[in-house]
């Protein structure tokens, strides 16, 4: 039978249950859970108020991007989505550049929302209210850093979409480095692609570049994606290696579709050819050109590949003149003092020993 409730007692509140696994939880907190109760364990731990996404690209952000003069910049690029008051329509502000410091303060998505608001946008109103001016919905290119990410928790409501695409930069997971890479290899070969985009002047060229671009924004650039597809750094770096090599593919692809597509169509007049004329044999070994900035280089922190070559080595000077040059070392040899058999050293001479006695043989 079901106990009555006392009339004067009241309802216990509701509360909202927990997003991790009890295995995750240390042991402070199921201690504060014990003596304070579930109330006191949610006020303390950090909730996340907005939701986290991760897209292939934006298209503001993109256009913004590989429309200016810094397609090529390092720095981070953050939109903001805002409704008016009244309004369903969420439309894209002004996208911002990060200001490239370490100081979060000046990172791209806190400088958008900050410039949201400097026009009256309302933060703390639900997407779908249009009582006010509020935010929809934030496109950061790098996901929010942790500094960040406490920032638009406090900031944001719990219904505004947090978009990203790729990771920041973490010397201290591979997992994001690896695509954080990749994310910087994409930025120079979709500029590369944008530029062929001018020139596309058919319907096959303008396929070719959509195909090209499909193909690079396809891959999910998360740190819990590759952590989850590779075991290791090496792994990882494997992995992405085959992954530029496939961009580059796709957009050299393009390039001649692009620029195949600009020539003028060939005659069907047959051209007379000279009779006993020498044909001229293309050159052998001829060195491809290599695109500045793959994955090798940006994994190294450089602009371009490092090219290993090997130095000659510098002359010798000695007593005024060139020194003697060095003699390959053999295996061994008697010595003509002790008769032991000694080995010798780079310059040709015994080295040092003792005799049969112990005492030290005199160093030829």
């Amino acid at each position: 039978m079901r106990k009555r409730k006392h009339p004067d007692r009241p309802e216990p509140e509701a509360v909202p249950a927990p997003r991790t696994s009890i295995a995750a939880v240390p042991a402070a907190v199921l201690r504060l859970q014990q003596a304070a109760g579930n109330r006191a364990v949610t006020g303390a731990l950090p909730i996340q108020r907005f939701r986290s996404q991760n897209v292939p690209a934006d298209e503001v952000a993109e256009q913004a991007r590989h429309g200016g003069a810094e397609a090529l910049s390092e720095r981070n690029l953050a939109v903001v989505y805002v409704a008016e008051q009244g309004s369903a329509e969420a439309k894209a502000e002004k996208p911002v550049w990060s200001s490239g410091t370490q100081d979060p303060e000046q990172h791209a998505e806190r400088i958008a929302v900050r410039q949201a608001v400097a026009g009256g946008a309302r933060p703390e109103y639900h997407p779908q209210n249009p009582g006010a001016k509020r935010i929809v919905r934030v496109y950061t290119e790098l996901s929010p850093c942790s500094s960040c990410h406490e920032r638009l928790a406090t900031e944001l409501n719990s219904g505004v979409v947090v978009q990203s695409t790729a990771p920041p930069q973490n010397r201290d997971r591979w997992g994001a480095q690896v695509p954080n890479a990749l994310w910087r290899t994409r930025v120079v070969l979709l500029n590369e692609l944008y530029g062929l985009r001018a020139q596309a002047t058919s319907p096959e060229a303008v396929a070719a570049f959509e195909e090209a671009r499909s193909a690079i924004v396809s891959v999910k650039l998360t740190a819990d994606e590759w952590e989850r597809r590779c075991h290791s750094a090496n792994e990882a770096a494997e992995a992405a290696k085959q992954v530029d090599a496939g961009w580059q593919a796709a957009v050299a692809h393009a390039g001649e579709v692009v620029r195949g597509a600009g020539r003028p169509a060939a005659q069907d007049v047959p051209v007379p050819v000279p009779q006993n004329v020498p044909v001229p044999v293309p050159p052998q070994d001829v060195p491809v050109p290599v695109r500045q900035g793959n994955l090798d280089a940006w994994l190294a922190r450089a602009n371009s590949p490092a090219v290993l070559t090997k130095k000659a080595a510098a002359p010798v000077f000695k007593d005024g003149g060139l020194a003697s040059p060095i003699k390959k070392a053999k295996d061994g040899a008697a010595c003509p003092i002790c008769g032991k058999k000694v080995t010798i050293n780079k310059t040709g001479k015994l080295r040092a020993h003792k005799n049969a006695t112990g005492a030290q043989c005199r160093r030829l």
